[in-house]
């Protein structure tokens, strides 16, 4: 799995088990020959509603534009996928090319939201990383604000945006999770 072509790779690759997503990704990709569909139970699905819940939790106006959903991580992955066999020659998976027509032909979220739950969590935990990356540095610039030093709250995410990668990489913490857990807000995205 190539997860390296997001807008801020070096988030993604600095403490992340990428050994483990592949693995997860490439176990899917190859038990399915179609991409699954959700059972849904009479009265309502407890599993589809919690997806879209989760869903919903990352579509915040706090989460800067600069940081993956997990369904563009996802959709970045097949898309490097498509790109690194295509580069050698090679003949792309027909389970990544029936994902792509499916992003293609539903879209990128209600694609991912059809992957079993393991899936799904893999490709959130890279979401997760780059997200306690922008929180850390948010945090740290709250003093500065008091101080005038740097722009209101309202223009962080702006200034995130402009960070150039290796800038944001120093933010990247060794237990995202934990410094997302720290703050109430974000409780929704580490729901297990």
């Amino acid at each position: 799995m190539h997860l390296h072509s997001c807008p801020t790779p070096c988030l993604s690759q600095a403490h992340f088990d990428f050994d483990a997503l592949e693995a997860e990704a490439a176990n899917f990709l190859q038990s399915t020959t179609t991409p699954p569909v959700l059972m849904r139970a009479s009265g309502g699905d407890m599993a589809t509603s919690n997806m879209h819940s989760y869903a919903r939790g990352w579509q915040t106006p706090e989460v800067p534009a600069s940081i993956r959903l997990p369904w563009r991580v996802f959709e970045d992955d097949l898309e490097d996928k498509f790109e690194d066999a295509s580069s050698q020659g090679a003949e792309v998976e027909a389970s990544v090319r029936e994902q792509i027509s499916a992003v293609q032909v539903k879209g990128a979220q209600e694609t991912f939201m059809e992957l079993p739950e393991n899936v799904q969590r893999a490709y959130g935990e890279v979401s997760l990383l780059e997200l306690s990356a922008y929180v850390g540095w948010q945090r740290s610039q709250a003093a500065r604000q008091q101080n005038g030093e740097v722009h209101p709250a309202t223009e962080l995410i702006e200034t995130w945006d402009t960070l150039d990668c290796d800038e944001k990489t120093e933010w990247v913490p060794e237990n995202p999770r934990a410094v997302l857990a720290e703050d109430g807000q974000w409780s929704p995205l580490l729901d297990d």
